[in-house]
């Protein structure tokens, strides 16, 4: 079944596609940026609208339109603390910034899989904590993240 008809405005080069589950958003580079070997690459956003439109936003958007102009637009960049901030400083570094181009692209791999995997983590503690009504500080370390949520003792 077709999910609703969805009158949402949507930021530059994100496109919205029918899926079983309702809609989903991407990121697509134009082919003219992609043929000019932009470093920004097409991205599944996932199926929150709002999600979606932030990190197109604040992320994709501003890196493409700094290589677009040579980098004379200034980047919004990542806010501090941020997972995506620690990979911007770590591409503006110059033992990124020296490595190879096939090193380079690998490293890009490992970034978008790592940010993939921590905001599926994040959204999996954010879910046990709604359900357990317990304090977010109070939440299993990242290191038991994984296994199944123990409840903890609310102290009164």
């Amino acid at each position: 079944m077709k999910p609703g008809r969805s009158a949402l405005p949507l930021p530059r080069y994100v496109g919205r596609k029918a899926l079983k589950s309702g809609w989903g958003y991407f990121f697509n580079v134009p082919t003219w940026a992609r043929k000019n070997a932009c470093p920004v690459r097409n991205e599944p956003l996932g199926t929150d609208y709002e999600a979606a439109v932030r990190r197109a936003e604040t992320i994709l958007l501003p890196a493409f339109d700094s290589w677009r102009t040579g980098g004379k637009s200034e980047i919004a960049g990542a806010v501090l603390g941020t997972l995506d901030w620690v990979f911007a400083e770590y591409r503006a570094d110059r033992r990124f910034t020296k490595l190879d181009t096939k090193t380079k692209r690998n490293h890009e791999v490992g970034f978008r899989l790592s940010a993939v995997m921590f905001s599926g983590m994040v959204v999996g503690l954010v879910k046990r904590a709604s359900h357990q009504s317990i304090p977010l500080l109070s939440m299993p370390s990242m290191k038991n993240c994984w296994s199944s949520p123990k409840p903890t003792q609310m102290a009164t």
